[in-house]
């Protein structure tokens, strides 16, 4: 019994090495370098390396040498160093021996301009090795070049759309959703571009800003706006990456200190209700506006700021000894 066990291991045995021989999968056709796959992308804010790698293909993989093959980027509005860099300086692909995969690192570079996408066509341009085909081979080489693509993702400052009278609302800051029956107020702030010159490549919109408070808390008091400023707000986006909004004290408006808790800051009068009897003004503090931010691409605009009230017989009154609160806005245009 046990020379038979023997006698089926040896068949056994046989039909393996058998099997392998039959299974041998060395490359016997022609030799060549080519793409992994013909195209890449990423987002110019990503600031992304992206690898992009090169396969050798060797006949009977008799590869034991180095083996270089080089590439070229040619581009009709991407330029090396200012919307992407190959990391390391690298220009071609080295294949040492017994390497079958090179890859080169495409970097992307963001900038704050609107310029659309960049595209790039990365050929492999020629070999080391006479003998070595550029692309699969056929009638017709292919995933011998690459297009990568360089999506922008800035949007220009269009001064028109952040005019009018924008969706959204106005709340105080311990009413920002509705909490005993008191609910954040339509919003009213209406904004009417300046006509000036000031504007820089269209990233400076300069806008009259009127209408705080117009409803809201006035209107649930029930007072009447007998006078009403507009203040000068200015949307900043030369940077795009840190959007800056600012308000600038109108002149005919009448300026007062507050010198509360929160320590001196400017207050610009907004509303006169009643004849003089109260008057709304808005602080615009330094936490205020890191607070405060805006969007080109979606056209929102949120505001943070401190609505102050103060009481006087027509001049505007004391704001030294107003009452203060929290106030935001959000918009959409």
């Amino acid at each position: 019994m046990k020379i038979i066990y023997k006698f089926l291991s040896l068949i056994v045995l046989f039909g393996m090495f058998t099997s392998c021989e039959e299974q041998n999968n060395v490359y016997e056709g022609e030799s060549f370098a080519s793409y992994e796959k013909t195209d890449y992308s990423a987002t110019e804010g990503s600031g992304a390396i992206v690898d992009i790698p090169v396969y050798l293909n060797v006949a009977d993989g008799n590869h034991n040498s180095q083996v270089t093959v080089d590439f070229t980027i040619t581009s009709d509005n991407a330029t090396e160093g200012i919307h992407y860099n190959i990391v390391d300086g690298k220009s071609q692909f080295v294949f040492e021996s017994g390497q079958y995969k090179d890859v080169i690192k495409v970097q992307v570079i963001d900038n704050t301009d609107e310029d659309g996408d960049k595209i790039m066509d990365i050929a492999l341009s020629g070999s080391s090795d006479a003998n070595l085909s550029i692309g699969t081979p056929g009638p017709t080489p292919t995933f011998n070049e690459v297009t990568f693509i360089i999506t922008d993702d800035d949007c220009a400052l269009k001064l028109d759309e952040f005019t009018g009278t924008p969706g959204g609302v106005e709340w105080w800051s311990w009413s920002p959703s509705e909490q005993a029956g008191v609910k954040p107020y339509p919003n009213s702030i209406s904004f009417t571009l300046i006509d000036t010159d000031e504007n820089i490549e269209n990233k400076l919109g300069h806008y009259w800003a009127e209408n705080f408070a117009g409803t809201g808390m006035v209107g649930e008091w029930g007072e009447v706006t007998t006078t009403s400023y507009p203040i000068e707000m200015v949307l900043d986006y030369t940077d795009p990456n840190a959007p800056l909004v600012s308000f600038i004290t109108n002149p005919d408006a009448e300026i007062r200190h507050y010198d509360g808790s929160l320590g001196a800051q400017d207050v610009q009068v907004l509303n006169i209700t009643d004849d003089g009897a109260y008057a709304y003004g808005m602080i615009f503090t330094e936490g205020n506006a890191e607070k405060t931010y805006f969007s080109t691409c979606n056209a929102t605009l949120h505001l943070e700021y401190q609505w102050v009230v103060a009481t006087g017989d027509g001049d505007f009154g004391d704001f030294s000894g107003g009452s203060t609160w929290d106030k935001a806005a959000d918009l959409e245009f």
